[in-house]
């Protein structure tokens, strides 16, 4: 039932290996790890807890795609202002 983390988990700690790997800011890499964990606890609580309409299923699913569009951003962003390695 909570098989969907398999599909956005990977991909969202790739893209903050790769924020941390470009040097990107300390609290960037931290408030997109704090959301995707805080968002991966709400979801399955409010799918156990909870029957029909589920606030914790939906601010769970909108944290994880925040923190997935916020590392993909801040990936570009670093990709393209930071110097090239000689």
């Amino acid at each position: 039932m909570h098989g969907n983390a398999i599909e956005y988990v990977p991909l969202c700690l790739l893209l903050i290996f790769l924020l941390e790997n470009k040097g990107a800011d300390g609290r960037l890499v931290h408030a997109v790890g704090i959301m995707l964990t805080a968002g991966r606890i709400l979801h399955p609580i409010g799918i156990f807890r909870t029957i029909g309409v589920s606030i914790p299923r939906f601010v769970g699913t909108n944290l994880t795609f925040i923190a997935l569009i916020t590392a993909a951003a801040g990936c570009l962003y670093y990709f393209f202002n930071s110097s090239p390695i000689l």
